[in-house]
This record gives C-alpha cells, structure tokens and sequence, in this order.
C-alpha cells in the first residue's frame, strides 16, 4: 500500500454531488431575508432540502488489512506510522482515523487473561471481547495490538447414564431409556450383559465393576418424566 495513498484508498470520490451548488431559489430566499440570523438558517436549510451533500464511500478492506498486519506491534509505532500516513488536520485524514477507532478497540480489561471490554452505558456487565472473533484490541497492560481468539467453548458430557441406587440405573440406549437392573457377577461365571449385549466374566483387576446388567426395561412416562428433571442442568 503507497504510504502517500491510505487515506484515498480507504475513501473512495463522493457518490453525490459533482460540487457546491447554489440550490434554486436560494437568492430569492438571500433577498427576502434581512436578518443575518434568519438568512443563514435558510440557506442550511435549502442545502438539506437540496439534498445536495456530499457522502463519502469508504473501503475498509485495505484499511482492517494494514492493521491486522500491524498486531504483536505496539500500538504506539502503529499510531506514529498512522500519524506520519494521514494529515489529522483534513477531513479524510480524521474521516479514516474515525473509522481506526471502529476497527479497533481501546476500552479493554483483562479478566484471567481474558480480554473484556469494559462497561458501557448500554451494557449491564463486561463483555467478553473473545465473542468477537478476529476483532482488534489494544492490551491494557502491554500496549500491544492484539487479535481476539473465539475460545471454544467446552462440549458438555452427554449424560446417557442416571444411578438410582447400587443395583438399578436408568441407560440410554439408541435414544431409548430404559430401567436397569444391576447384579454381581458371580466368581467363575460368564453371564449376559444386555446393556453391553456380550457374554462378560468377574474381573481380576482390583477395584474394577464386578456388576453386569442383568435385565432391562423400557422406561415409561414417569420414568421419563424423572430423568428429564435429572438432567436439567443445576
């Protein structure tokens, strides 16, 4: 990107109005109005009625780029580099700097290493700034310009098992709930498990389940009616 061309680059030629032009009826109205007060608020109004403003079109596309190419930068040689690019003094240079200050965010806390941005008058509480995924942010304490990661947020355990005492359970099986009935495995027999549906023996390892299902029910409505209470979230 030309160092002499951000500012061009990011504001495109207005879309409306080839120049400042005279609205028709204005000098009638200049004529008509002795009051230098009362003259000016005609002529504005004249202007707005016209609409003969002009409107700037803006690519920021270029603009999100030279930024994100600046972070791990501290923000202050990235300001400087901004201040020598755009003449703060015209009204593109301030138009582009508005739109910086759009872009990136200034108005940031660090909550256990989490950026937050801090409460505005709209907001009841922090908002964590990670929501934003590949915003800008200024660290508060480093001062670096820094990219906001979308953290992954934890897939909860799917809860397909609900103990009701040593000996019965309710198990999901194929989106199915059923009441099972728990027994020990007798020493030095295999027996049936309908949860698993495979032939098992007693376990020679310490500490291992020595239970098997022994028998299974489909549960009914108040059954089911329990196991949804279970799994509500507390």
């Amino acid at each position: 990107m030309s160092e002499h061309r951000l500012d061009k680059i990011v504001i495109e030629r207005p879309r409306h109005g080839g120049g400042i032009k005279t609205p028709p009826g204005s000098q009638k109205r200049w004529q008509k109005d002795n009051h230098e007060g009362r003259m000016r608020e005609s002529l504005r109004r004249s202007w707005r009625e016209g609409n003969c403003a002009k409107h700037f079109s803006d690519h920021l596309g270029p603009l999100r780029r030279l930024l994100r190419s600046k972070v791990g930068q501290h923000w202050d040689d990235i300001y400087s580099e901004l201040c020598q690019r755009l003449d703060r003094n015209t009204v593109t240079g301030q138009h582009v700097f508005h739109h910086i200050w759009e872009i990136v965010e200034r108005d940031i806390i660090m909550v256990d290493n989490v950026p937050y941005r801090k409460v505005r008058r709209k907001d009841t509480e922090p908002t964590p700034f990670s929501h934003w995924r590949g915003a800008l942010y200024i660290h508060p304490e480093t001062g670096i310009l820094c990219l906001a990661q979308n953290k992954s947020q934890p897939i909860p355990e799917k809860r397909d098992r609900i103990v009701l005492d040593t000996n019965h359970c309710y198990q999901q099986i194929d989106q199915i709930w059923y009441f099972v009935t728990l027994r020990e495995i007798p020493e030095g027999e295999i027996v049936w498990d309908v949860v698993l549906k495979n032939h098992i023996k007693r376990s020679s390892w310490m500490g291992a389940i020595q239970q098997y299902a022994a028998s299974k029910r489909q549960c009914n409505k108040k059954e089911l009616k329990r196991i949804e209470q279970q799994l509500i979230p507390h």
